[in-house]
């Protein structure tokens, strides 16, 4: 156990050097330091009981020469008993504070009335378990109202009622972060960093429990007619294979819940940052695309040497200009592109999607009929993409709409693009007013290679890639299609905060 102290200490001064302003971090400091007083504390009071001494010295793991301090020092068992409770209460409040911490700034309505309820109920109960209130009440109760065997009664409901309740708290702390892990983004990343915290909260409050999970208790035996009170031995488990374990399985939890919070106080951090990118391997499977980016950018090249050869008249060869401008702007995409996949890399970047279909449409579709709606409740929210990837897998919908709708008669074509969010999620749903999908070729059109035009001008790799870099992004996309009405693609990204 006192090494288990230092490690307390350790951990503490790691968390409160590292956490840069994080709320979590310092709540988890305040957890550990009450958790830590609570068992110095609780110890202390063992140390007055010479029934506890081979359980205090053996199985916490003591040095002699602290006990021996700890038997020797001089202090009133009522304030140990007051202080340890007070400190047991605390790691209680503190926790429930540490699981609203990781709640988004649009739920904050909940976090007041959840506080001030653990609040009131924690303060009752340092109330209802002062040696001094518990005196005066005996002494207000017996023998006019209740004998000694119902005061007991009642107060073993009580003992009762306040471990379920301290427990109903650790399960609203629990539920908490559990449903902060929920609802917060659907990035892996993201996830992962609340569910690591999550697991490490758990081992410390599972290490609290053991020990403290009859505390506060009652223990002093008051007498009416002696007018006094007697200690009671503190209540401990009886196992003694868990005590010889407490301190390993206490210092591994610390240095787990340690090491948590770092990881996910630096990550969020680093969100915040405007730069704040997050490198990530694109699927084995982008050969597909390298060795489609490679055969276009030769073709491009052997387009502009052609074109070079080429005698026109004064306007013909300002068309000639605006077709190698234009092979120009492709092969230099493509460029990117092939980079990209040669390296196999996304790099996920914080963007608004508002913004960045903004800019693609002015861009590329300046000469074609567009519709924008956006629906947000509190503003855009920012989407984690890698900006090029992402309008490659776009500008081939876009491509393939655009061909659809010159092949039905008649038709005058329309592009709606529509930005929406639902929960976690930011959706683009781009709809055209083309002849549509053939149910037959629905389920297929995400297959590589797999086309339903002509060879020659159509290789089905456009919307191969496309799933394969939305999957990249960690979102999902679907598609909706009707007979002479329309087809709609829908885009589903994670959002981040």
């Amino acid at each position: 156990m006192f090494y288990a102290a230092i490690v307390f200490i350790l951990v503490i001064l790691f968390l409160l050097k590292t956490n840069r302003g994080s709320s979590p971090a310092r709540y988890m400091a305040a957890i550990l330091i009450f958790y830590m007083m609570a068992l110095f504390w609780l110890v202390l009071y063992l140390s007055k009981d010479m029934y506890y001494y081979n359980t205090a010295n053996y199985y916490f793991a003591m040095p002699k020469f602290i006990w021996k301090w700890l038997t020797l020092l001089t202090i009133n068992r009522t304030l140990i008993i007051r202080m340890c409770n007070f400190c047991v209460v605390g790691v209680l409040y503190l926790g429930i504070c540490f699981s609203l911490s990781f709640m988004h700034p649009s739920l904050m309505r909940i976090v007041s009335p959840v506080r001030r309820s653990a609040a009131a109920i924690l303060a009752a109960e340092l109330l209802l378990y002062e040696p001094l209130i518990e005196k005066h009440l005996y002494y207000l109760l017996y023998p006019s109202v209740l004998s000694v065997a119902s005061y007991n009664k009642m107060q073993q409901i009580l003992h009762y009622t306040t471990i379920f309740l301290n427990l109903l708290l650790i399960a609203v702390s629990f539920g908490l972060l559990f449903y902060t892990l929920l609802q917060t983004s659907g990035l892996r990343m993201i996830r992962l960093n609340i569910l690591g915290v999550t697991v490490s909260y758990l081992m410390v409050m599972c290490s609290y429990l053991y020990i403290f999970l009859q505390y506060p208790c009652h223990l002093i035996r008051i007498s009416k007619l002696a007018d006094t009170f007697t200690y009671l031995s503190a209540p401990l488990l009886s196992s003694n294979v868990f005590y010889r374990l407490f301190p390993y399985f206490t210092i591994g939890s610390l240095l787990l819940i340690s090491l948590s919070i770092y990881t996910s106080n630096d990550f969020l951090l680093r969100m915040r940052q405007d730069d704040f990118s997050i490198s990530k391997q694109i699927a084995a499977s982008d050969i597909t695309s390298r060795t489609f980016c490679h055969f276009m950018k030769n073709e491009l090249l052997a387009i502009e040497a052609e074109l070079d050869e080429l005698q026109t008249t004064p306007e013909g060869r300002q068309a000639v200009q605006n077709v190698i401008d234009r092979c120009e702007h492709l092969y230099q995409r493509l460029d990117i592109i092939h980079r990209g996949t040669r390296s196999a890399t996304l790099t996920l970047q914080k963007e608004q999607i508002g913004t960045v279909m903004a800019d693609l449409i002015a861009e590329q579709l300046a000469h074609v009929d567009v519709e924008v709606s956006c629906f947000f409740d509190q503003g855009c929210p920012f989407v984690m993409l890698d900006r090029n990837y992402f309008e490659q897998a776009v500008m081939n919908i876009i491509t393939n709409a655009l061909e659809a709708m010159q092949r039905k008669e008649g038709n005058v074509p329309h592009l709606t693009f529509t930005l929406s969010s639902v929960n976690k999620w930011v959706i683009l749903s781009i709809t055209d007013s083309g002849p549509g999908i053939p149910p037959d070729v629905l389920p297929h059109i995400f297959t590589p290679f797999y086309t339903s035009q002509p060879v020659a001008r159509h290789w089905g790799v456009g919307l191969s890639l496309t799933h394969k870099i939305i999957a990249a992004h960690e979102g999902h996309i679907e598609v909706e299609s009707q007979k002479d009405v329309g087809t709609t693609f829908r885009i589903m990204l994670p959002a981040v905060h």
